[in-house]
């Protein structure tokens, strides 16, 4: 079995072979709007890749913050921003002198509260860099750095050029709590390598495309 976001190409049933009675019974005839990308739940008539949220409430305690932070499968980083607020709940959680599965101190029980009350329950972004069905003229890389006394972080934004228009988007991004007692120049830096980092990663993966040299803003 294989999936498309193309309807056409999904009719991988051919009538003229033959199949077992279970095989008729069970298989799927509707075509399925959802479907599964790199481990992300997929929508193939929209070609979005979405990062679902844990909808069921935590227990305000290090290791039910922690679990839920951890059940969050995001790898492009689509929801870093969001997720940096979570991870600085919990340093602060670590922060109080209480055992594992012990209840948290009431302040940050009503952060965390409200952190889980406002998350939604998924986020989507386009699967696809481009918008139209033809060769590209070029694809530039646009790189972001940028740092606080609460967290470091990168992003990678590609603007793809075609006879037809232009598509801008993200494509990845990353985020960390910052270390503490550093200043915000030396996390600047960091930000920076970061930002360099991740965007090597980028362009390494876009081979045999015409990419331009890449832009940097830290």
């Amino acid at each position: 079995m294989w999936n498309s976001n193309v309807e056409e190409l999904e009719h991988y049933e051919h009538n003229d072979v033959d199949e077992s009675f279970a095989k008729q019974q069970l298989a799927p005839r509707a075509r399925s709007e959802q479907s599964k990308l790199l481990g992300l739940p997929w929508n193939k008539r929209e070609d979005t890749l979405s990062v679902v949220f844990p909808l069921k409430s935590t227990n305000t305690t290090k290791r039910g913050i922690l679990s839920t932070l951890a059940n969050v499968y995001d790898p492009l980083g689509f929801v870093s921003p969001t997720m940096l607020e979570g991870k600085l709940i919990y340093r602060k959680a670590c922060k109080q002198k209480t055992a594992w599965d012990a209840a948290l101190p009431t302040e940050v029980t009503e952060l965390w509260d409200k952190f889980e009350h406002n998350l939604p329950s998924s986020v989507s972004m386009q699967r696809s860099l481009v918008a139209f069905q033809e060769p590209l003229n070029h694809v530039t890389i646009h790189v972001f750095g940028d740092a606080s006394g609460k967290g470091v972080c990168a992003a990678v934004y590609t603007v793809v050029s075609q006879e037809s228009g232009t598509t801008q988007g993200l494509l990845t991004a990353k985020s960390r709590v910052a270390k503490q007692g550093l200043t915000i120049p030396r996390l600047e830096l960091i930000a920076g390598h970061m930002a360099v980092n991740l965007a090597v990663n980028v362009r390494d993966s876009l081979t045999n495309l015409p990419v331009d040299p890449m832009i940097h803003c830290c």
